[in-house]
């Protein structure tokens, strides 16, 4: 019928993304059960891949698969793209093992792994602390003849993070100035976070101030890495100090930022004198709040 209106496949699977984007899979899996019932389309691999990814966000793991097994049911060739979703939801469920296995099984169905899809098995490995497993996935990347970027060496650093291992962290930045490589904040904040979690914040405050020497401007998140550096000290005056140098920076503290503060404070200090500074940050939190309004 002339002017009627037709709703293409391309037009729900856009509705399906956004929903798998913002993590609502009740919602993605609403406008798959309309594309089939209420349209009468047949979905293709860019759909079942959105499908896919809608689990992989909150990494679902069963999920995931349960969609894949569907495509095949449709009998629906999956792409790269389509395995890809499959490991970040092991990836991000930290499931080194599942990560492998679906790795394996592109590669079973014929398919060559991109940079990406290399560095996704690399981030299973270093959600799971497993230095080792990283190390090796960047190798395999490397044998894979792709050349690695500022992305991989930060993940090979926040393997070393969850590790808890600075010295391997510093030498991973080290091969990636080697490799020519200019940082910028990102790799440098993963830097910082693995002194932190390594008790160490004498190098993150280093590696904060090596940051100028690279001509790299500290983020809000760095500054906020060393003070949780150190926070897990409980050095209540150096979390104070890091924080004015925050705010000299230009940046306003958040409520995550405050909270620290508070914490290390009584945890770290007399009652009177936690009483005295608490004040004053209320003080100064208060006003933050009056000038930002104004």
């Amino acid at each position: 019928m002339e002017g009627e209106f037709v709703v293409e496949s391309r037009t729900v699977n856009k509705l399906i993304l956004a929903a798998a984007h913002g993590g609502d899979i009740s919602k993605a899996k609403h406008w798959f059960e309309r594309l089939i019932l209420d349209f009468d389309l047949k979905p293709d691999v860019t759909i079942f891949t959105s499908m896919i990814t809608a689990g992989a966000k909150y990494g679902d793991v069963e999920f995931a698969e349960e969609w894949f097994e569907a495509m095949q049911f449709y009998q629906v060739s999956p792409t790269v793209a389509s395995y890809g979703a499959v490991i970040l939801a092991a990836a991000n469920a930290q499931d080194l093992a599942a990560a492998e296995k679906w790795f394996g099984k592109m590669e079973e169905h014929g398919l060559q792994a991109n940079q990406i899809i290399f560095n996704t098995v690399m981030s299973a490995a270093a959600k799971a602390a497993d230095v080792a497993a990283c190390e090796a996935w960047f190798h395999k990347m490397k044998e894979a003849l792709f050349v690695p970027t500022e992305v991989e060496f930060t993940t090979l650093i926040n393997a070393a993070k969850e590790a808890g291992n600075y010295e391997k962290a510093s030498e991973y930045f080290s091969a990636f100035r080697q490799q020519g490589l200019h940082p910028t904040d990102i790799i440098m904040d993963a830097l910082i976070g693995a002194a932190a979690n390594a008790r160490q914040p004498d190098e993150a405050v280093r590696v904060l101030e090596q940051m100028r020497s690279f001509k790299v401007t500290p983020s809000h998140r760095c500054y906020g890495t060393v003070m949780n550096a150190w926070f897990k000290t409980k050095d209540a005056l150096q979390v104070m100090k890091t924080m004015r140098q925050m705010q000299e920076a230009g940046y306003k503290r958040s409520v995550v930022d405050y909270t620290m503060t508070m914490s290390t404070l009584k945890q770290s200090l007399g009652q009177q004198r936690y009483q005295e500074l608490s004040r004053e940050l209320f003080l100064e939190r208060r006003f933050d709040k009056v000038t930002s309004q104004s």
